[in-house]
């Protein structure tokens, strides 16, 4: 089994700020500002895991972004659980769902094989993060 866990802090515009929700665009709208918007904090996503690597296979991840634009890449007899706790800034945030949506849409190159869960409050220190935790195992087909 493998285990990742990193936090987030804030967002790519404001370090203290909230997650930001995963969004639904069609092909023409991938250019409106609220897209860019989403696409750098999935950019964002993807520079905090892999910053929070202590031992990374420089040649592997490299490759995974090359190709799948993703750092994980599930093969087909992995299994992985992505647990979230988010702590909002304030109470001007998206739907917690969305932002577990969101970091599996940046991290993971398919999801197919990915659960998890997610629980939210409010920070009593009022900087927004999130903290996350992956677990990756292999099981028999």
């Amino acid at each position: 089994m493998k285990q990742f866990s990193f936090t987030l802090n804030g967002n790519q515009e404001d370090r203290l700020g909230n997650a930001i929700p995963k969004i639904r665009k069609t092909y023409r709208q991938q250019w409106t500002p609220e897209a860019q918007r989403y696409t750098a904090w999935k950019v964002y996503v993807q520079d905090e895991f892999l910053r929070s690597l202590v031992s990374i296979d420089f040649k592997v991840h490299v490759r995974s972004l090359r190709v799948a634009k993703k750092p994980i890449k599930l093969e087909e007899d992995q299994k992985a659980v992505m647990d979230i706790r988010i702590f909002w800034k304030d109470n001007t945030h998206g739907d917690p769902e969305n932002i577990f949506g969101s970091i599996a849409d940046a991290l993971f190159y398919n999801d197919k094989n990915l659960d998890g869960s997610f629980k939210s409050e409010i920070a009593k220190d009022g900087k927004g993060r999130v903290e996350i935790i992956i677990n990756i195992n292999y099981y028999r087909t």
